[in-house]
């Protein structure tokens, strides 16, 4: 059975108006200055990725984060994923395939709101797009903001985690929520499609990089993490994979999902609440009771919520040394109370 969202339509068959879109490149994470903390809750420090404009993709995204934290279980439940049985077709009108692939163009956003446009490709040949859940719906969303496109997207998530074996965001992967188009959608089209896609690097928006079979098979977790240190060592910059066999600058602990309820214009009051989210995971990845003082727990967020359009609500939380010019030569996975594998 398919699942639908919205409310009923009452009257009419006139597709909503044409969403406006900022020109790229879009922003989804900023650079926010660290807040001031005490020395005893650890050090802040300021990460800025600059993500790579991919072969498909039609901008280059921004981000920025903050340090510090911990994993909470205050989310709210997520929707069970929608899945249906369908014929991926040239009928506009019928539900996609789930398992479909596809060649598209992406926007660099979570939204994807000409879906009909993408082009369906056998999943050995390259493709962007990978469907893990669809589903129908009685109204389409106007733009990345509508509250249904939120709630559709959380039970993308869902889909995704069941999809993998594992939360979406511990992978070099990216999910997109894909609608057909105002023309499509006029001519019947009433349908959603859960989309994901391989990224370049961690969280990047709207990755587009071309892979071929089936990322159930091939996602890449994220694990040990290279990144440049800034010239006072206390900001980094160009996250991008590392390996943990060679020496390394951090590694990637784990996800936790972005409180929707706090307020990101208070920098110390967000670093705080993620400080409390972000270090159990921290900690149960490096199998410890405490944070050694030679190690700093990281994290980055979000700088918008879903009201304000952006879908994607993970926060990623990493471990790195204390110094940052200091790196590792091994995993700091499950180390417990042995050695930290200092390079030098």
């Amino acid at each position: 059975m398919s699942t639908s969202y919205g409310p009923e339509e009452h009257g009419g068959s006139q597709p909503p108006p044409a969403p406006a879109y900022p020109a790229p490149p879009y922003q989804y994470w900023q650079p926010v200055p660290p807040p001031r903390r005490p020395l005893s809750r650890g050090k802040i420090a300021l990460i800025v990725i600059a993500a790579a404009v991919p072969t498909l993709a039609l901008c280059a995204i921004g981000w920025a984060g903050i340090l510090a934290g911990l994993r909470a279980s205050e989310d709210a439940t997520t929707p069970a994923s929608p899945t249906v049985s369908a014929s991926p077709t040239v009928d506009v009108r019928a539900v996609p395939e789930v398992g479909a692939c596809y060649e598209a163009m992406t926007t660099g956003l979570a939204w994807n709101d000409r879906a009909e446009r993408d082009v369906l490709v056998d999943c050995e040949a390259p493709h962007q797009m990978e469907t893990v859940a669809s589903g129908s719906l009685r109204t389409r969303p106007t733009s990345p903001k509508d509250p249904q496109a939120g709630e559709v997207y959380g039970s993308c998530e869902t889909a995704a985690d069941q999809f993998l074996g594992q939360p979406w965001g511990t992978t070099y992967t990216f999910l997109v929520l894909s609608v057909p188009g105002l023309d499509a959608w006029g001519r019947g089209a009433r349908w959603y499609r859960c989309d994901l896609m391989r990224a370049h690097a961690m969280g990047e928006p709207g990755g587009g990089q071309a892979t071929t079979g089936s990322l159930r098979t091939t996602a890449e977790p994220i694990t040990c993490l290279n990144w440049t240190v800034n010239a006072d060592a206390t900001g980094i910059s160009d996250i991008v994979p590392g390996q943990c066999t060679a020496p390394h600058n951090g590694e990637f602990a784990g996800v936790v999902a972005m409180p929707g309820f706090l307020d990101r214009s208070d920098n110390e009051a967000v670093s705080d609440r993620l400080d409390e989210l972000c270090r159990p995971v921290v900690l149960g990845f490096l199998g410890r009771n405490s944070v050694p003082s030679a190690l700093d727990v990281w994290f980055n967020w979000p700088l918008d919520t879903r009201a304000d359009g952006q879908l994607d609500q993970n926060v990623r939380c990493m471990i790195a040394a204390a110094d940052l010019n200091r790196r590792f030569t091994a995993s700091l996975k499950g180390i417990g109370s042995a050695a930290i594998p200092f390079a030098g």
